[in-house]
C-alpha cells in the first residue's frame, strides 16, 4: 500500500499513483507469490478503518507499506492495529523515510523490517526466505531489547536494467485520467541538500529504451492520452536524444501530450523546438530560489540568463511552464521569498507558479535530525548544522 496526502478536495488522493508498490508486486509475481495492491477505491480514498477492515478480512502474511513524509503516522497506526489483531502478520516498510538516521521511525516498534534504499532486491530476498528474515545488507532489523540496528549499506544493488516493469507484468493497469506515469531513470545529476533523488545513485541510471518502448506500447493499448515522465532531470538525463525519438514516433501514430520535470538552464532553442514538435504541452521547472547564500547552502546552481533563455525557448514553442519555488530553505528570510517572487513576476518567467513550503525528509543532508531552525527578528529563518561533537540548547525569547 501507498497512502496519499489527505485533503478535503481529494487533489492529492487523485494523484496517488502506487508505482512503487506495483514495482514490488512485479517482483513478487516473478516468484509466483499471491500479492494484492490495496484496491483503487481504498488506496487513495479509503479511511483508516476501511483500509484496516480490508486488511483484517484478507489476513495477509506480509503487509508492505511505502513510507513517505505525508503518510508515516497513518501507516504506523495501521501497522500497530495489524500487530494487535493479526500478531502473525509481518509489516515491512520501505521508501525514502526508511533510514537509520530517522529517529522518529526508530522510536516506534509497530513494524518488523525496514528496507533501506532501492526496494526491489531487499523485497525479493525477504519473500524468498519468509518467514525467516536473513541478515542481508540494506535492512533495519530488531536487535536485543527491541532496539533497531542497520545491517549496512547494500553495495551490490541490481542494475536498473534488471528490474521488472510493473506495467509489463500487469501490476498497474489503472491509468487515472488516461495518464501513463513513466519512470525512465533513477538517480539525479544534482546534489540538492533537501532532495532524495540523488541519494541512491550519484549519477542517473537510465532504464533500457526497449523497456520504455514496451511500457509506452502497452499504455497505448490501454488508451492513454498523456505520458508524464517522472525523471527529476529530464533535459539533462543520459541518452536524452534517443529517448526523445520515442515520443516522436508515438506522436506520429497518435497525438499524445507529454509532461516532464527539467532545469530551464539545460534547454536551448533546438531542444525546445524538438520537445514542442513531439507534443510536450507542459514542463515543471524548479527554480526554488535565487538567493546566492541559499543556493550555496543547498548545493544548487542558478544562471539567470540561461534560465530565462530556456524559459523563453519553451514558451516560444507552445510549452506551458510551471515554475516551482520553495519557502523556508536555509538562509531564507521573508524578504528573500519576496525577492524571488518579484524576480519571477518581473521577468514573466512562468505560466503557472507554485510556492511550496520546505518538506524535511529523513535522509537528505538537510533534515530535522541533523539540523535545527532558529527564528531571528533581524535575520528571519536560519538553518543551523551543529557540530556533532557539541551539545546544543536553544533559548526562545519571550513572545
Amino acid at each position: 500500500m501507498q497512502l496519499p496526502i489527505q485533503g478535503t478536495d481529494f487533489f492529492y488522493s487523485n494523484e496517488n499513483i502506487p508505482l512503487a508498490p506495483a514495482c514490488l508486486k512485479a517482483v513478487a509475481a516473478g516468484q509466483g507469490k499471491d500479492v494484492v495492491l490495496l484496491p483503487q477505491h481504498l488506496m487513495p480514498y479509503g479511511s483508516d478503518q476501511a483500509i484496516l477492515r480490508f486488511l483484517l478480512d484478507g489476513r495477509p502474511d506480509i503487509v508492505g507499506m511505502s513510507w513517505y513524509l505525508w503518510n508515516l503516522e497513518r501507516s504506523l497506526f495501521l501497522a500497530r492495529q495489524l500487530h494487535r489483531k493479526l500478531p502473525m502478520c509481518t509489516v515491512v516498510l520501505g521508501g525514502p523515510e526508511i533510514t537509520p538516521h530517522n529517529e522518529f521511525l526508530l522510536a516506534h516498534g509497530e513494524f518488523d523490517v525496514g528496507v533501506v534504499g532501492q526496494g526491489e532486491q531487499g523485497w525479493e530476498i525477504l519473500l524468498k526466505f519468509f518467514p525467516y528474515v536473513p541478515n542481508i545488507s540494506g535492512l533495519l532489523k530488531r536487535g536485543g531489547r527491541g532496539q533497531w540496528y542497520f545491517t549496512g549499506i547494500n553495495e551490490n544493488e541490481p542494475s536498473v536494467r534488471d528490474l521488472s516493469s510493473p506495467y509489463l507484468w500487469g501490476c498497474l493497469d489503472s491509468h487515472p485520467d488516461k495518464i501513463l506515469w513513466l519512470e525512465t531513470v533513477r538517480g539525479c545529476l544534482h546534489q540538492c541538500a533537501y532532495c532524495h533523488y540523488h541519494k541512491q545513485f550519484k549519477q542517473p541510471k537510465p532504464f533500457p529504451l526497449d523497456r520504455v518502448d514496451a511500457d509506452v506500447g502497452r499504455g497505448l493499448e490501454k488508451g492513454i492520452e498523456e505520458i508524464v515522465f517522472l525523471d527529476p532531470c529530464f533535459a539533462g538525463r543520459p541518452g536524452l536524444e534517443k529517448l526523445r525519438d520515442l515520443p516522436g514516433k508515438v506522436s506520429s501514430e497518435r497525438r499524445l501530450r507529454f509532461h516532464a520535470e527539467l532545469n530551464a538552464e539545460d534547454i536551448d532553442f533546438t531542444c525546445a523546438e524538438k520537445l514542442g514538435k513531439i507534443g510536450f504541452s507542459q514542463v515543471e521547472v524548479g527554480l526554488q530560489t535565487i538567493h546566492r547564500e541559499t543556493l550555496k547552502m543547498t548545493h544548487r546552481r542558478f544562471r539567470p540568463r540561461r534560465f530565462l533563455q530556456g524559459m523563453r525557448s519553451l514558451q516560444g514553442h507552445g510549452i506551458e511552464v510551471m515554475g516551482d519555488l520553495i519557502a523556508g530553505l536555509p538562509g531564507d528570510k521573508l524578504e528573500d521569498i519576496h525577492k524571488r517572487m518579484d524576480w519571477v513576476l518581473k521577468h514573466d518567467a512562468f505560466d503557472s507558479l507554485m510556492l511550496y513550503p520546505l518538506s524535511l525528509l529523513a535522509s537528505p543532508e538537510l533534515h530535522p535530525h541533523r539540523s535545527f531552525l532558529v527564528f531571528s527578528r533581524t535575520q528571519g529563518l536560519i538553518w543551523k548544522w551543529p557540530d556533532p561533537r557539541e551539545s546544543h540548547s536553544l533559548e526562545l525569547p519571550d513572545g
